[in-house]
């Protein structure tokens, strides 16, 4: 990309001038909801583990998902000098159309994911069957020493798994915020340019949120995270939008009449 790090981030900041008590209310919003969903699965868990679990993945599906979208679509028009009510964060709640426009997207995101793990993660579901008592005793290998090395095999190949489907990922890193900033080109769209524009802008990405590393540390406290992600959201949607600019000059230089957004 054209545009460096730290020209992203002051942008980031001249946008945030004058709005950053707004910004920071529109974060605040998610940050608690998040919050007080992690308190309600950590009671539920008192019950059943299980239930807490499917409890806290149906919640960040279908009420924080769309509240996080809500979140960038505020900041990404806040980038336009659109400066909305904190309130607008939920916006993706305000119409059942709006709501199940959300929810292709975060399932299809969830969706891609989920894929690009199961297959990465066979080769630990392999070595975990073979951990079993039951299956060494049938081949003939009933050395208990087998059954715990691949069982570490397993977990390692699992870490491994995660790592894998993180940076296959990777190429869809733009698509939340392409969603937001045109919602009339639907979420197939978001995806599409984000994997051809990515190839150019992951490195950058990568090092952009690096840079971030302090802002993450003191954000361990939930408490400063209220002030620093309006800050490294903005940064974020601040390089989408300079990467799409970059794309499309990189673009018309080979003369192509027309640009992927």
């Amino acid at each position: 990309m054209s545009v460096g790090t730290k020209e992203v981030k002051i942008t980031a900041k001249t946008a945030l001038k004058g709005n950053m008590v707004s910004a920071i209310a529109a974060c605040s919003i998610l940050v608690f909801s998040t919050l007080i969903i992690m308190c309600a699965a950590e009671l539920l868990s008192e019950i059943s583990i299980e239930f807490s679990q499917i409890f806290s993945v149906f919640s960040m599906i279908l009420l924080i998902s769309p509240l996080f979208l809500g979140v960038l679509r505020y900041i990404w028009r806040l980038l336009f000098s659109q400066k909305d009510n904190p309130v607008s964060v939920f916006y993706w709640f305000s119409e059942g159309k709006l709501y199940i426009k959300a929810m292709e997207f975060t399932v299809t995101f969830v969706f891609k994911a989920l894929v690009r793990f199961l297959i990465s993660d066979i080769p630990s579901l392999i070595f975990r069957l073979l951990a079993n008592g039951e299956v060494l005793a049938f081949l003939k290998l009933g050395n208990p020493a087998l059954s715990v090395n691949f069982a570490y095999i397993s977990g390692y190949l699992k870490i491994a798994a995660i790592i894998f489907t993180f940076l296959m990922m990777l190429k869809y890193y733009m698509a939340p915020v392409l969603f937001v900033a045109n919602e009339e080109k639907g979420y197939s769209e978001a995806f599409r340019i984000s994997n051809v524009i990515s190839r150019k802008s992951t490195m950058d990405f990568i090092y952009l949120c690096f840079s971030f590393w302090l802002f993450v540390l003191v954000s361990v406290f939930v408490m400063p995270l209220i002030f620093t992600l309006p800050y490294m959201l903005t940064a974020y949607a601040v390089h989408v939008r300079f990467s799409v600019a970059d794309y499309n000059i990189y673009v018309r230089s080979f003369m192509t009449p027309q640009t992927p957004f």
